[in-house]
């Protein structure tokens, strides 16, 4: 308990100092939960939910870009657990500076304070 706490004080702190080095981006994540079907009507459902977050965001290395996992416009994103109503999912999609970018891959549990997002712009194959 000790530790999470000190993780939530911590993870607080950084991105305090981030916002205040101008170094956070706002954005908009959207995340998109199961389908839902009605099977009375055969209808299938899925509504998003949209939050507001700020987003620690950078670029790939150059020794990290294989063309494939990891391609040229990937970018890395950190956002707090805080700042997500849900546990983001592959295929939700965040939207920074107008550009919308798919979630490819993230890092993080229930437990964790940021969640870590490899994300793709939409439309690279």
């Amino acid at each position: 308990m000790l530790v999470a706490l000190a993780n939530t004080r911590i993870t607080k702190s950084l991105f305090a100092v981030l916002r205040r080095q101008g170094a956070l981006i706002t954005g908009t994540y959207n995340s998109l939960p199961a389908p839902t079907t009605n099977f009375t009507t055969g209808v299938v459902t899925q509504t998003p939910t949209t939050s507001t977050v700020e987003v620690v965001r950078s670029r790939f290395r150059r020794w990290e870009v294989d063309g494939i996992a990891i391609t040229d416009s990937d970018e890395r994103a950190m956002i707090t657990k805080a700042d997500l109503p849900a546990t983001p999912t592959v295929r939700d999609t965040v939207t920074l500076g107008g550009v919308t970018f798919e979630v490819a891959l993230l890092q993080g549990d229930q437990n964790a304070e940021v969640w870590q997002l490899r994300l793709r712009r939409m439309g690279d194959v």
